[in-house]
This record gives structure tokens, C-alpha cells and sequence, in this order.
């Protein structure tokens, strides 16, 4: 039978389906494959190229104020650079301006050119007449990352591409090692990456993501091109040496949006979640006698991070699922109009230490935690954590995927201690007993 397991998770309610002689193994397993192949299609990061010949792309301008204070003068520079001496020596101007970058580690700006190597400058110190709405690239991401849920219009989303840095990878040993981006706030979904037309080799840009990798090589065509690439906020990425030359690239940070442009159009049509494989497949299961004849919960982990310990995000966050998440939350509504994304606490440690511990509330006052809510003093104690059996549909709680601190408490004995409950984001239903589904 299906595998399930006592977790601690926030909360979830009910709808009809039909009924079918089904071996519910078979079907799990087979919703289990779906869920597999999808995954291994899900869009992740997706890029393009301008072209070239499209009215107004060329020149792309960059003006910028120079680091000499005692000159007021503005110095300009348009790509691709001619021949010119004059815009020449200005290009190389741009390059010397350019202070050495830096990475975040934790809370702190970290220099090491042993990790990166590179030129950046600040938007506060550059302005560019380039956007990425004008030539369609905004719309494309819109359409490969962001997926509208189903039926309400309010729900529709888009992207807002923010301006961040102008970056300079120069070769040789231009680099930036494997590393997440750490997000801006919580609504930011993810980045985008332009490649402006220069001269230059090597500078890979490889994008990872659960075990596999996009390769952005720009530099073939970096002589005449515009080239882009997105990528989800939680995907690994790396800018492999330049050996010659220099990359130069804006990046923007890319945040989600309350109403994309799908919810103006009176014509657009909602998905029909029907039609889709994992639709079909989990309605099968559901179908059998035997999976939860009583009724009870099902549960899904999800497979990209998302800050769902931050209270100010949890209205955003259905929203703003990425992929494959989004997928299985859209299916999920379809059997329980109130299916919820919402955190769940490891199990592996609750049994062991929550009767001995104790929690810290919203006023930081600190309350003795029982096995269940009513353990607390406080009217207000904080997030409250449930337990349930949940029917876990692709991983099961314990194994690799994103967590972030849910919790921290005092533990006792010989000596006094400090721990922490990490929470996974997970997407649960309730599924109706068989007899209300046929």
C-alpha cells in the first residue's frame, strides 16, 4: 500500500471524485513514474537570443558617472564597440570603473577572486537604454516560468524585472564558482542574465537544478547577439572562466506580480487540468477502493525552495509556486477546493524530543510544548504544528529536499541545551472516503 506517516503540518479540507476497481499500488506507482517524468521536464531556466536585425536593438548605450569625484562629466559607451578608437578607449574606461565583485555569504559581502572574478557596477552608477520588456523577453519567462492557477483571474501572475548589476567577467580567469542566490525579498522568483554584444571566450553560464544542468555558451555569437537566460531563484549556477576577452552582462532580479498581462485578456482560457498527464493519473488513484477507503490526507513535497517560514510570505506563496509544484497544487484543487501549501516539521525527531522541550513564542516568552496545541499556556504561543497521517504521493519526510528553521528550543537533562525543528514545504489535500467518490 501507499506509504504514509505521522508529520506535523498546518492545517487542510474535502470534494468528490469517482470510483473504479483499481489496484491502488499500481496507481500510486504510476501517478509516483509521472510525477518522475515531469520532473524531469520541468522548466527550470530557459534562454534566448535578439535579434540582431530587429529596429532599435543596436546600439545598446551604457552611460555611467566615473569614479573620478573631481570630474562631473558623464562618460558613454554603445555596444557593440566599432572600431573607433575613441569608443574603444571608452569601453575600456567602462571595464576600469568597474569595482572588484563581491558574494554574500550569510550576512556578510565576502571578496575572493579565488571564487569570483569579476567587475560590477552598482544602478545608482549606470543607466543603459536596453530593457528587456521592449524586445519580448519579459513575456517569454512569463510564459515558460510562470504558471497561472486555475478559473479566478485575481490569481493570475506575472513577472516584474528589476535592474540589479552590470557585471564585467574578463578573461583570462573571469569566473564566479558554483553558488544560489540569495533572494532580495519574497516575491523574488528568480533572475535574469543578459549578455551584451563583446568579444569573448569561454564564460559558460551552467544552470543546475535537482541533478541536471543547462549550459549557456555565449561567446560564438557574442560579436552580434543579445543573448538571456532565467533561471527559478533556487537553482545552482556557475559562470565558468572566460579565457579571453570580457562578458559583459545585465543582470535583473525577477519578481513575481499580483495580475500578469493573462488576466486583462477577456479571451484567455484557464488550463484545462483535465487534459493534463498528472491529472489523470492521480484521479486514478483516487479512483481505487483500496487507497484511504475512510477518507484522509495526501501530501506532496515540494521540489524548489520557497521562504515558507516567513509569515509575510505565506499570502504570496500558493501563488507563487514554481514548475512542477505548481502542477500538482493546481490537481489538488481540483479534488479539494481548499488544498493548502503549508509547512510540515520532520518527524524523525518529534516523538524524541517534543515532550521535552520547550518553544518560544511571537512575545519571546518561552512555553512548555506538548504532543498537541493544548499544551500551551499562551493563548498566543506561535505557529501551532499538528500532527496528522499524510499520504505522502514522491518523497517521504527525511529525505534530501529544502528545509528551513521552524522552531528553536530548550531542551533539559544533565545539561541544558539549544535545538532547532527544520519544516519542509509540502502541499496537502484531503481526500474524501471511497464511498462519497463513486
Amino acid at each position: 500500500m501507499s506509504e504514509t506517516s505521522n508529520a506535523e503540518i498546518s492545517g487542510a479540507a474535502s470534494s468528490p471524485r469517482a470510483s473504479e476497481a483499481v489496484n491502488s499500488d499500481e496507481a500510486l506507482k504510476a501517478l509516483q513514474e509521472v510525477l518522475h517524468a515531469s520532473a524531469k521536464k520541468a522548466v527550470f531556466t530557459i534562454g534566448g537570443k535578439i535579434d540582431s536585425t530587429s529596429q532599435g536593438v543596436f546600439p545598446i548605450t551604457i552611460r555611467w558617472n566615473p569614479g573620478d569625484a573631481s570630474n562631473n562629466t558623464g562618460r558613454m559607451v554603445s555596444l557593440p564597440v566599432s572600431e573607433d578608437t575613441v569608443l574603444q578607449s571608452s569601453f575600456c574606461q567602462l571595464v576600469k570603473e568597474c569595482e572588484p565583485a563581491t558574494f554574500g555569504k550569510g550576512d556578510k559581502d565576502i571578496l575572493d577572486e579565488e571564487y569570483r572574478k569579476a567587475g560590477k557596477m552598482d544602478t545608482e552608477n549606470f543607466s543603459t537604454n536596453f530593457t528587456p520588456y521592449e524586445y519580448g523577453v519579459v513575456d517569454m519567462i512569463v510564459q515558460a516560468l510562470a504558471y497561472s492557477r486555475v478559473k479566478s483571474k485575481t490569481n493570475y501572475r506575472g513577472i516584474r524585472a528589476q535592474l540589479y548589476k552590470l557585471n564585467v567577467y574578463s578573461g583570462p580567469a573571469g569566473k564566479f564558482k558554483a553558488h544560489v542566490d540569495t533572494p532580495r525579498s519574497e516575491l523574488q522568483m528568480g533572475s535574469l542574465v543578459v549578455c551584451l554584444p563583446h568579444p569573448h571566450q569561454g564564460g559558460q553560464l551552467a544552470v543546475r537544478h535537482q541533478g541536471r544542468e543547462v549550459i549557456y555558451d555565449w561567446g560564438p555569437e557574442c560579436d552580434s547577439q543579445v543573448q538571456w537566460a532565467a533561471f527559478f531563484s533556487d537553482c545552482e549556477h556557475e559562470v565558468l572562466e572566460v579565457t579571453e576577452g570580457h562578458r559583459v552582462t545585465l543582470t535583473y532580479n525577477l519578481f513575481w506580480t499580483l495580475h500578469g498581462p493573462a488576466s486583462m485578456s477577456e479571451n484567455f482560457d484557464a488550463i484545462d487540468q483535465k487534459s493534463l498527464v498528472f491529472y489523470s493519473a492521480f484521479d486514478k488513484l483516487v479512483r481505487c477502493a483500496d487507497f484511504l477507503p475512510k477518507g484522509g490526507t495526501v501530501g506532496f513535497i515540494c521540489t524548489h525552495a520557497y521562504p515558507h517560514s516567513a509569515r509575510a510570505s505565506h499570502d504570496h506563496l500558493p501563488n507563487n509556486l514554481k514548475g512542477i509544484d505548481m502542477l500538482v497544487y493546481q490537481t489538488f484543487k481540483c479534488f479539494d477546493e481548499d488544498a493548502m501549501f503549508s509547512a510540515m516539521l520532520d518527524p524523525r525527531y518529534i516523538d524524541r524530543e517534543l515532550s521535552s522541550s520547550y518553544l518560544a513564542g511571537r512575545d519571546r516568552r518561552l512555553q512548555y510544548l506538548e504532543n498537541n496545541a493544548e499544551g500551551y499556556d499562551d493563548p498566543d504561543p506561535g505557529e501551532v504544528y499538528y500532527r496528522r497521517n499524510v499520504t505522502w504521493i514522491n518523497s517521504t519526510p527525511g529525505q534530501k529536499v529544502h528545509r528551513e528553521p521552524a522552531a528553536v528550543f530548550l531542551t533539559y537533562g544533565n545539561e541544558a541545551g539549544l535545538g532547532i525543528y527544520y519544516s519542509n514545504a509540502v502541499i496537502t489535500a484531503e481526500i474524501i472516503p471511497f464511498s462519497e467518490r463513486q
